[in-house]
């Protein structure tokens, strides 16, 4: 369940970052240099891919990480477990 409340915050922050610069894009083609119908199709499904590919590569960078500290550190788990639980850090 939380797994799904991540990737579903990434993609957010994915939809952030494409859709100024989307419709930047889609401004400019009305306004100064119009296309066809089909680019314009598959410009939008490329930024909707976009979105989605962000979205999982930084979901997956993030878990990654989290695999990655525990290496420095093995006890990282059993210190966020504690503060989870509202126990003082060992």
């Amino acid at each position: 369940m939380r797994n799904n409340q991540l990737l579903k915050e990434k993609i957010l922050e994915s939809i952030a970052a494409v859709v100024p610069i989307t419709a930047i894009v889609l401004l400019l083609s009305i306004s100064i240099t119009p296309f066809g119908t089909g680019t314009f199709l598959l410009f939008l499904f490329g930024a909707l891919m976009l979105i989605l590919g962000m979205g999982l590569f930084t979901h997956g960078a993030d878990m990654a990480m989290i695999g990655r500290g525990s290496f420095g550190n093995p006890w990282l788990f059993q210190q966020c477990a504690a503060a989870l639980r509202g126990e003082p850090i060992p």
